[in-house]
């Protein structure tokens, strides 16, 4: 799963993939599925995920805070 952090004001800042079947969009608690991908640098961020079962539609967003 690929992203790209725009910008981090020039702080620490921590990144956290959410993914599952339904878009939950900036709501972090209701989506299906949660990994903290730890500190990053603004730039392209890029995640493999596991458990995903075949023939089925999923939808991801990053989040970041600092």
């Amino acid at each position: 799963m690929n992203g790209i952090l725009t910008g981090t004001g020039g702080a620490p800042t921590v990144v956290w993939l959410f993914w599952g079947t339904s878009d939950h969009g900036s709501i972090p608690g209701a989506w299906e599925h949660g990994d903290i991908i730890g500190d990053r640098a603004a730039g392209s961020i890029s995640t493999n995920v596991d458990i995903l079962s075949p023939s089925t539609t999923y939808f991801y967003r990053y989040y970041a805070t600092n």
